[in-house]
């Protein structure tokens, strides 16, 4: 994929269960007054996460928020690969493999610290509320064609060195 071909406007969350835990309902919150951002939500069992959807299904239905549910990782990429930005403004995790998979991509983190992604260059949101994943959102919305191209594929260069077999076995030696 090339970095050009992502949309600056478009951003995913890609997770697993807890989506509260895992800040959806923050991210919710914030696209619902952005029109002008698309955020895509790939993730969200409705087997397992019915009170969540229940709660927010008006927002999970608005115009620029689109709920894909549970994919197959060929249908992830198609939608990984047209966004810019993965966010996860998770409270707990050891290592966010979801985010992982999405900057392997190209895609730019927006993350809380709390989700062990140490690439110097992510996005940080600072706390667990509105404000503060709105502010990063922003920040993230104003950088221009250059910077972002520099930053997808620095991206995607970080995580292939720092997450692959070869590292991985190294670190269990």
């Amino acid at each position: 994929f090339k970095a050009s071909r992502k949309r600056k406007n478009n951003f995913i969350w890609f997770g697993g269960f807890g989506g509260v835990h895992k800040g959806l309902d923050l991210c919710l919150e914030v696209f619902k007054n952005q029109k002008n951002l698309t955020l895509h939500v790939c993730g969200l069992s409705p087997d397992k996460e019915s009170d969540f959807i229940k709660q927010y299904e008006d927002l999970l239905s608005a115009t620029n928020i689109h709920w894909h549910g549970r994919l197959d990782i060929d249908d992830a990429t198609k939608i990984i690969d047209l966004c810019q930005f993965t966010i996860l403004p998770s409270c707990s995790e050891g290592c966010a493999t979801s985010v992982l998979t999405t900057m392997a991509r190209g895609c730019i983190p927006i993350v809380t610290e709390q989700t062990g992604i140490e690439f110097p260059e992510k996005i940080v949101i600072e706390d667990l509320s509105i404000e503060s994943v709105y502010k990063a959102v922003i920040l993230a919305n104003l950088m221009s064609s250059m910077e972002l191209d520099v930053l997808s594929t620095k991206s995607e260069d970080w995580c292939k060195a720092k997450h692959n077999v070869d590292t991985f076995k190294s670190q269990m030696n």
